[in-house]
């Protein structure tokens, strides 16, 4: 380890042309707030990570904040995608975090959100076992 913190075989670098690797967010099914997702995100398009972020339709993340989450994956060479392929988005990925959040739709009715949610996981439309 160097004196600065970092291990001198794996340097961490940040700006143009500094990706890190593909960190992949998936929708996982309980009512939380976005603001966790939402910060991920921004956080990792603004290392110049490849992002793909996966959710079942009706589950999208805020809409300014992906605008600006894009463009700024694309100034520090990385990039962000969005999917409702959980088995695709999985491909390739370095990294897969796994986080709840709810639906803007269903904010402030709780027992609707969990309604839909359980729907979502136990159909088999978000993920199928293989």
């Amino acid at each position: 380890m160097s004196g600065d913190g970092r291990h001198d075989d794996h340097p961490r670098k940040a700006g143009p042309g500094a990706k890190e690797g593909r960190a992949h967010l998936a929708w996982h099914p309980k009512a939380l707030p976005m603001a966790v997702p939402n910060s991920f995100v921004l956080a990792a398009a603004q290392m110049g990570h490849e992002v793909v972020v996966a959710h079942p339709r009706g589950y999208e993340l805020d809409g300014e904040l992906m605008k600006t989450a894009k463009a700024q994956a694309a100034a520090t060479g990385g990039k962000l995608e969005v999917t409702n392929d959980v088995n695709a988005a999985f491909y390739a990925a370095d990294v897969i975090y796994a986080k709840s959040w709810g639906a803007k739709q269903f904010y402030g009715a709780p027992e609707r959100e969990t309604a839909s949610a359980r729907r979502i996981a136990v159909s088999g439309l978000w993920m199928n076992r293989r």
